[in-house]
């Protein structure tokens, strides 16, 4: 018999995080405005990237992630066109530039304990709204 594989601290973080993202996204009424326009149920919406999450300079930046439809994250690799145009009208020109030198930078010891207590206590501000 295996046993259960246990969660790593990037798992863990990429867990609460995806939340993080996805609730603070949402209106009054529970729902996320893909940037393709659809409007789902928050709970029913993907953490999507715009550089790859293999990235780890950017995996946890909140200008690369935002809320989206499952559609455009899973099955239309992202929908990058019209995440890109996204990003631009939210963040203004440069903001591509930005993410794609970002995403160069390597990162020694990088902080998931920190980032998990972080992103913990967001998430219970958000669940307590």
């Amino acid at each position: 018999m295996r046993k259960p594989k246990e969660k790593t601290l990037k798992t863990k973080l990429d867990i609460i995080y995806s939340k993080v993202v996805r609730m603070e996204g949402a209106d009054d009424k529970g729902n996320i405005t893909c940037y393709c326009g659809a409007v789902v149920p928050w709970q029913e919406s993907d953490c999507s990237h715009y550089i790859y999450r293999q990235c780890l300079a950017t995996r946890f930046d909140r200008r690369n992630t935002h809320p989206s439809c499952r559609k455009c994250n899973r099955f239309m690799g992202g929908n990058l066109q019209a995440y890109a145009l996204f990003l631009e009208r939210r963040y203004g020109v440069g903001i591509l530039q930005e993410l794609e030198a970002k995403k160069q930078e390597i990162i020694k010891n990088f902080p998931y304990s920190e980032l998990i207590e972080t992103y913990k206590n967001k998430l219970r501000e958000l669940q307590g709204r």
